[in-house]
């Protein structure tokens, strides 16, 4: 009966070598990207398993209160109820945070320094080689800048004393990169991702972005929680005759392929270029992080990486 069994085990792992074993899944895959996204996004927190594995405490510390008989109704039943106090709890000592500060709402409004936190322009480029629209357009190669950017400033000033024509001639600030504080993965406080457009190097650098395009109450068909990636072409400065700033970006944004749940294989949403690809401008502050893509056929699509950090999964899987 041994050898029956044993001569089975063969023929089984016989024929899956045989049949064509590989590593190409998401787990294994993405080890490949740690060295690039640990420089772009700090300590890769959101891969250890100590936070799955904390989660068993509770289940077994459930069961040694049990009468070891019939034990399953009553791991739930005490971890639903401990699970149910601890959240009680967090509750009542923020309510107690807002009673004592007064405010419903803590946060919003606030002019003090250390509730802003705010998105940066560097990296500017000298005057001497960009001035104008016309300029930056030719340096970048971006054959819509120009009319992209009139009508932007034709839909932000229509209700506004400003000529968005003349503003197209005004002197503009060309710059190579954009500082966007992201929260880190514990909750408490902010990483600062560098999303850059560089066109002066040897090798150019355009990073892929998160765009906000719809508010998180309001969501688009086709977008991610309201979000879009896109790549980052140009950013730039606007100064109106009234002092009035606009702080752009030219962005080219992909689309969602095959709808935007989860597909495939890798349990990743896909992109790529829409149809009718095309750039436009937004204002900085709808730019909400980097984005980290793996390409899927070169040039074309690319899967979201869900997994680079807590708030992308959330908001892929959030839907």
């Amino acid at each position: 009966m041994r050898e029956e069994d044993g001569f089975e085990r063969r023929e089984l792992v016989n024929d899956i070598l045989q049949g064509g074993v590989h590593f190409n899944f998401p787990k294994i895959h993405l080890i490949s990207h740690y060295a690039e996204q640990i420089p772009k996004f700090g300590a890769l927190g959101q891969y250890s398993t100590d936070i799955s594995e904390a989660m068993h405490k509770g289940l077994k510390e459930a069961y040694r209160r049990s009468n070891k008989v019939n034990s399953t109704p009553q791991i739930v039943t005490t971890y639903t109820r401990d699970h149910t106090l601890a959240m009680k709890d967090l509750t009542i000592d923020v309510w107690n945070q807002i009673r004592q500060k007064g405010d419903l709402t803590p946060g919003v409004g606030r002019s003090t320094t250390e509730m802003q936190v705010y998105l940066k322009l560097r990296g500017k480029i000298k005057l001497g080689i960009i001035s104008s629209l016309e300029e930056l357009e030719r340096v970048t190669g971006l054959p819509d800048l120009v009319l992209t950017t009139e009508t932007f400033l034709r839909q932000e000033v229509r209700s506004m004393n400003s000529d968005p024509v003349g503003l197209l001639v005004q002197e503009i600030r060309a710059y190579r990169e954009l500082q966007i504080p992201v929260p880190k993965f514990s909750g408490e406080g902010f990483i600062v991702h560098s999303a850059r457009c560089t066109v002066f190097r040897e090798q150019e650098r355009y990073n892929w972005i998160w765009v906000r395009r719809q508010r998180t109450s309001d969501e688009a068909s086709g977008t991610l929680n309201g979000r879009i990636p896109g790549r980052i072409n140009a950013l730039l400065k606007v100064i109106s005759r009234e002092g009035m700033v606009y702080r752009l970006a030219h962005v080219d944004l992909l689309q969602c392929i095959g709808g935007d749940a989860v597909q495939g294989s890798e349990g990743m949403v896909r992109v790529g270029w829409p149809l009718n690809g095309g750039g436009i401008i937004v204002k900085i502050s709808q730019i909400e992080g980097i984005a980290h893509l793996i390409p899927l056929e070169l040039g074309e699509s690319w899967l979201v990486n869900n997994r680079i950090d807590l708030e992308t999964w959330n908001m892929v899987y959030d839907l």
